[in-house]
């Protein structure tokens, strides 16, 4: 008992002091840029999370995590999502310790999932809100652009008078290019987060009007008539493929109410059938092949709804 508890102890005091070292370097980071941002006369509001390239995120777990906290419009740097994998962590070892091996899994993996889908929803309901704001977005943009501002210029001004989400999305762009990033870099940076191909069009207009010239307004008004036209034709596609999407929620949720039904009203049945070598590996396979139906199905719905 002693050495669990000074097992549990030293683990407290790691991520501690892991926490209070990312959080120091964190603050000299963030002076920095503020003095950045004095010198060219911004203030301590302009600071954002999303100046971060991606390719200064090294661990990869780190990276996909803050894509998704980025993508679902929660403010988290990397720095705070490698704290957090810490706890986690921690919270693993102790449960291992306290519950055993098979606890901390179990533990893991329901925290993994919950997260996974709680980021998931919140990132497909805001990319749905910009992708629905864009074209009236752009329309502000060519409108700032006939009255002789540069493309930055717009953009600055078009943010500013914005709504949310789309106003979070090109206020940091703006911030990003006062902070010294081309637009083109910016804007494609966010379309890499948010997963919107149009944003990379919008980048490469940019870039191609910068160096070669050309009307980026005409580019502007074809863009906004392919975003509607694609709009309306994904608004149609939903409406043919609803009785599918009902299907396959129906599919999903009767195999797992049944089982969850059986578990709670007859639990000797799958206790006895866990405590023999065959049948347990059947209850695996078929937990297996069940989440693997869903990814199919639910890749399925996705792709008809994508393809819209």
């Amino acid at each position: 008992m002693v050495v669990v508890i000074g097992i549990v102890v030293a683990l407290v005091a790691i991520a501690g002091a892991l926490w209070l070292l990312a959080s120091a370097r964190q603050r000299e980071e963030r002076e920095d840029v503020l003095l950045r941002l004095r010198a060219i006369g911004g203030g301590a509001g302009d600071v954002h999370v999303r100046r971060i390239k991606t390719s200064d995120i090294r661990n990869p777990l780190v990276r996909v995590l803050t894509h998704q906290f980025w993508r679902a419009g929660l403010q988290a740097d990397p720095g705070r999502v490698r704290n957090m994998l810490l706890i986690a962590l921690g919270v693993a070892a102790l449960a291992a310790i306290i519950g055993g091996l098979l606890v901390a899994v179990l533990l893991v993996a329901v925290a993994l999932l919950a997260l996974y889908a709680f980021l998931s929803r919140r990132s497909v309901a805001r990319r749905a809100a910009i992708l629905e704001q864009l074209p009236d977005f752009l329309d502000q943009i060519l409108r700032a652009l006939s009255a002789g501002n540069s493309l930055e210029e717009s953009l600055a001004e078009a943010a500013r008078e914005a709504r949310e989400p789309v106003r979070d999305v090109f206020m940091t762009v703006s911030r990003q290019v006062r902070l010294g990033a081309p637009v083109e870099e910016a804007l494609a940076r966010q379309g890499e987060i948010h997963e919107i191909s149009d944003l990379h069009v919008l980048a490469m207009a940019a870039s191609v009007n910068r160096q070669y010239g050309g009307s980026l307004r005409r580019i502007l008004k074809s863009l906004i008539h392919a975003i509607r036209s694609r709009d309306s034709a994904a608004r149609e596609l939903r409406a043919l493929t609803a009785e599918t999407r009902l299907s396959a929620a129906a599919l999903v949720f009767i195999t797992v109410g049944l089982t969850v039904y059986v578990l709670t009203q007859n639990p000797d049945y799958y206790r006895e059938m866990w405590g023999q070598i065959g049948t347990r590996l059947m209850l695996l396979a078929s937990v297996l092949l069940q989440a693997v139906g869903i990814v199919v199905i639910y890749s399925m719905v996705r792709s008809s709804q994508d393809a819209g």
